[in-house]
């Protein structure tokens, strides 16, 4: 694969701003085009944006706010730390009730103050994405977020922490059907029935994919489900990490009671249950594969009822069933919640290759599944690579390398080999070398680079094709001498390459 480009006529991006594709024409801003959130909704028409300026928004027309069924982006101008949306405890921030869907966008805003959950989707499937939903508050249902009745919203590379509610403090979905990925939940607190992070009750239907859920709590009438409790529903939990969740009754990590839940490829680690199921709780019919289940407080697992299937899976003190594992599943730093698998893991190349769901490609951290080791033995079931058990797979092998040939000024290629394929790829370039750290609430939010902040910009955003490929670029004297750096727009952290100094 070949590109070229000139990078003297590049425009500079802002790193907090990389990897994310610019607005459609027509923004509208508030407050320079108009005085508050909803008027600025009210006038736009389809496929506009409504841009929104930093600093702390409330009052009339800045809370309960509703798109009105319009396809339109409603964004904030620098991200979610420097453009809060607060609704005093007076309702909610936004309200999805008028059949918006998937075109319809709220993205990078810090939510707080909220009195009936920061975000409520009634019939709705928005798209939310980028947000950090903080300090909310809901008598029942949805601190953070609530989608039922033939609600169906995908939530991606949000935070939902420190909200309160009686079910589903961070998220409730009740009759309706919710995506989250790559989200983090936590310091989430219930204080009626259950589900710290998530509830999915009533005939729900929830997909979790490369979620984190920590330290929430559930406790009152039936502490249930620190981190998720899927209840009367149905769920797919997959490459998904679960640590010191507190449950007051049972499923300090996870609980499925009355339903139909699949668990793949998740680590479930340091939760507790003060009854039964400090990892996972299970009265149904559920499914847990390629997992790990170790040093939870008030048993591993806990089966009540039903017909649940246990497989390729580690559990500490054991667990009948196919390619299961007893053994230390050896993480790089237990103590410091560093769950990746370190070297000489048992549960590496352990778990079933058939177990990962249709499309899943990359783990945890954003790098690729079905990597093999050629130092551990295949254990697990299908042909080599075999996937590797819980949320993160052990990444061996050459990396993510670039390479810069050329002179400067004048023609230079840049390659790179090993790459996450088929995600879109971007070219950083700055005069120093460092250790930035990308903010949070980004696609790449907390990756740390090897650049430093001297003149850091994002030059151009490329595929990265198979994983390995190149670029042609004239470049001039002003950037010669410089060092560049690849970084893939896949995961928290995001990927990136080694850093290369540009000919003198």
């Amino acid at each position: 694969m070949r590109h070229s480009t000139h990078w003297r006529s590049l425009a500079v991006l802002g790193v907090s701003a990389a990897l994310v594709s610019s607005a459609p024409a027509g923004e509208i801003h508030v407050p320079r085009d108009s005085p508050n959130i909803q008027a600025a909704i009210d006038a736009a028409a389809p496929g506009q944006s409504v841009v929104v300026a930093d600093g702390v928004w409330s009052g009339r027309g800045n809370a309960n706010i509703t798109f009105r069924g319009k396809a339109i982006t409603v964004r904030s101008a620098n991200g979610p730390g420097a453009c809060i949306i607060d609704a005093l405890r007076s309702g909610s921030a936004f309200l999805f009730i008028s059949g918006e869907g998937r075109d319809s966008i709220l993205e990078a805003f810090t939510l707080r103050g909220a009195s009936r959950s920061a975000i409520q989707c009634i019939r709705s499937g928005p798209t939310i994405r980028r947000c950090i939903i903080d300090d909310n508050w809901n008598g029942l249902y949805g601190g953070g977020i609530l989608a039922e009745d033939g609600a169906s919203p995908l939530v991606a590379d949000c935070v939902l922490s420190n909200n309160l509610a009686g079910v589903g403090a961070g998220a409730s979905i009740a009759r309706a059907s919710a995506a989250f990925e790559r989200c983090v939940f936590f310091g989430n607190r219930t204080d009626l029935f259950g589900g710290g992070g998530i509830a999915a009750t009533d005939s729900a239907d929830v997909h979790i994919e490369a979620c984190t859920f920590h330290h929430n709590d559930v406790s009152g009438f039936s502490g249930n489900g620190s981190g998720v409790l899927v209840s009367g529903a149905t769920g797919l939990i997959v490459n998904s990490l679960f640590y010191r969740n507190t449950a007051s009754f049972i499923g300090g990590g996870i609980s499925s009671v009355l339903s139909t839940t699949r668990i793949v490829n998740c680590t479930v680690s340091n939760n507790s249950a003060a009854d039964f199921g400090g990892g996972i709780y299970i009265d149904g019919n559920t499914t847990v594969e390629n997992s790990i289940f170790w040093n939870n407080l008030g048993d591993e697992t806990y089966v009540a009822g039903g017909s649940p299937v246990i497989r390729y899976t580690t559990v500490r003190g054991g667990w009948g069933g196919e390619g299961n594992r007893s053994d230390d599943p050896r993480f790089v730093d237990e103590v410091n919640d560093d769950y990746r698998l370190a070297a000489a893991s048992p549960a590496i190349d352990a778990g079933d290759n058939e177990a990962v769901p249709q499309g899943v490609e990359v783990d945890l951290d954003g790098n690729p599944r079905f990597v093999d080791d050629p130092a551990a033995p295949d254990t697990g079931r299908g042909t080599p690579p075999i996937v590797d058990m819980g949320a993160y797979e052990r990444q061996v092998g050459e990396g993510f390398t670039l390479v810069i040939v050329g002179d400067c000024p004048g023609r230079v290629t840049l390659r790179w080999a090993n790459a996450v394929p088929a995600r879109p790829m971007g070219i950083l370039y700055a005069r120093n070398t460092g250790n930035f750290r990308i903010p949070n609430g980004g696609p790449c939010g907390e990756t740390y680079l090897g650049l430093g902040a001297s003149q850091l910009q994002l030059v151009e955003v490329i595929s990265s094709g198979s994983g390995s490929g190149q670029v042609d670029s004239t470049i001039g004297t002003n950037v010669c001498g410089g060092y560049v750096q690849l970084i893939v727009a896949v995961g928290r952290p995001c990927p990136t390459s080694n850093v290369v100094q540009l000919p003198q």
